[in-house]
């Protein structure tokens, strides 16, 4: 199986379609074109907030986390972060372009 690589100079966005909502400190969101719910976990939610507050690229996100969370390893971020905006991408709550 390939993984789907990410361009780290794209911007990130979040999708007009998509509604985000507070619950007990986690972020639910929502694709209003086919009303999908998604549930983040604690990494996901301070990503999504980051992404709301402003656009940015993948790179300056990629950053902001490594400077944060700097006992971890950079190549697991790089393919959590990965992961988790192709999959957002793909529900149809993130733009990446």
């Amino acid at each position: 199986m390939t993984e789907e690589s990410l361009d780290f100079n794209a911007t990130l966005k979040i999708d007009p379609n998509a509604l985000s909502v507070d619950m007990d400190g986690d972020v639910v969101t929502m694709n209003l074109t086919d009303n999908q719910f998604y549930g983040v976990n604690d990494i996901g939610t301070l990503i999504w907030r980051t992404i709301e507050e402003h656009e940015m690229s993948v790179s300056e996100l990629y950053q902001s986390l490594t400077e944060r969370f700097k006992d971890d390893d950079p190549e697991q971020i790089k393919q959590e972060l990965t992961a988790f905006l192709l999959s957002c991408r793909d529900k149809g709550v993130l733009v990446i372009e």
